[in-house]
């Protein structure tokens, strides 16, 4: 039985790249498999890990509305097929406890996200 997540922020340093490294809160991509879901937040830019995300062997509950006027999501050039329900479950700032409850109660469902998503990410791997 995985948990389910466990968030802490990292020291926000855009100067040094080596916080992530040093930050005792950063969680190594080998231990991903630990928790049941992966939450995968807006940046500064776009999410540098959804890739390795959309691989691993766990769920991914996609913020893409953090409920800031004016923030615009910065999509990379695989976003454009993920659909919401199908490879990730899409989630807000307002809907994020609902969606985690849904989530907690359609483990099959969550489970068939991570196959289509796995399966979306090998896919997209031929075509680019």
């Amino acid at each position: 039985q995985k948990d389910e997540f466990d968030m802490a922020f990292l020291e926000d340093d855009l100067l040094n790249a080596t916080v992530v490294n040093t930050d005792p809160s950063f969680v190594p991509l080998d231990q991903w498999p630990r928790w049941r879901y992966l939450l995968d937040l807006p940046g500064n830019g776009y999410s540098g890990s959804l890739k390795q995300k959309l691989t691993a062997s766990s769920a991914v509950l996609f913020l893409n509305d953090v409920n800031v006027p004016g923030a615009k999501p910065v999509y990379e050039h695989y976003h454009g097929g993920l659909q919401d329900g199908v490879h990730v479950l899409l989630m807000g700032m307002g809907d994020a406890g609902e969606k985690v409850k849904w989530a907690q109660e359609h483990d099959a469902e969550m489970q068939e996200m991570v196959r289509n998503a796995n399966r979306y990410m090998k896919d997209f791997e031929k075509l680019t």
